[in-house]
């Protein structure tokens, strides 16, 4: 059983200095705290093995009703603001985890929106289809990592204007990766059936490993990182080093590549 304050905002405030937390093994939680947005100063938030949670309601990142902030740029009182200070949150072994509801109100000011400070995001092993819209918010300016492993069923990453470095593993069902014009650094990592990559204008470096490639993705064409690093079977590895083949015409405009053969 979570602790009172964790679940009833008003005795959150003997906490108002706490910085790091982390909730681990969790086995009956069927949702996470509601006051925890409420913490004032929390940068970090870590939570671990939850897995009867299905469903991560508004109420988890929402600190007030949503027109109590900042709506049409006026003065924003920060105690309405959820986590407004989180610069890094994992979500880890929430297995059963489906759905996230998050839909920030595009009318408030960017540090009237929830987690207006967060950089770092870090998922492991649920569920979800799709990322909720409140966290591709096109005002979420601070946001730089976003690392994703073992999202069975997410199908895109999309419009994330100010990401940095993204991590793809093991998300079997993602097709799509687009709008993420600052994006300098990306991983896929068995990820079969990613057919689009675009929109990222600034990439610097590209990591593509998957075992079961048995031609390189056309999408390969259209980026321009400056270095390209690519995993894939021996097939594959000989054909791209073959004369008969235009498998390394994909990536010949690529100024410098590492091609690895994996099993």
């Amino acid at each position: 059983m979570l602790p009172n304050w964790m679940t009833i905002p008003a005795l959150t405030g003997a906490f108002k200095s706490l910085m790091v937390l982390k909730l681990e093994d969790l086995p009956c939680c069927t949702k996470l705290p509601d006051a925890l947005c409420r913490l004032p100063s929390l940068k970090t938030l870590a939570i671990i093995n939850a897995p009867a949670i299905k469903c991560v309601g508004f109420e988890f990142q929402q600190a007030a009703s949503p027109w109590a902030a900042g709506r049409g740029g006026g003065i924003v009182d920060t105690s309405t603001i959820a986590f407004p200070n989180l610069t890094s949150l994992c979500l880890q072994g929430l297995c059963e985890w489906e759905q996230w509801d998050w839909e920030d109100d595009m009318t408030a000011s960017a540090c009237a929106m929830a987690m207006p400070v967060l950089e770092e995001l870090i998922i492991y092993n649920c569920k979800l289809n799709r990322l909720p819209p409140g966290l591709a918010n096109s005002k979420r300016h601070a946001s730089r990592k976003l690392f994703l492993y073992g999202l069975t069923n997410l199908t895109c990453v999309e419009n994330f204007p100010s990401l940095l470095e993204l991590d793809m593993f093991d998300c079997l069902e993602l097709k799509r990766i687009s709008g993420l014009s600052r994006l300098h650094r990306i991983r896929i990592v068995r990820c079969p059936n990613v057919e689009v990559l675009e929109g990222v204008l600034s990439l610097d470096s590209l990591l593509l490993e998957e075992a079961t490639m048995e031609a390189l993705p056309r999408y390969l064409r259209d980026v321009t990182p400056r270095y390209l690093e690519l995993g894939c079977n021996k097939k594959l590895y000989e054909s791209i080093y073959s004369d008969s083949t235009c498998e390394r015409d994909k990536i010949r405009h690529i100024g410098k590549h590492d091609i690895n053969c994996i099993k």
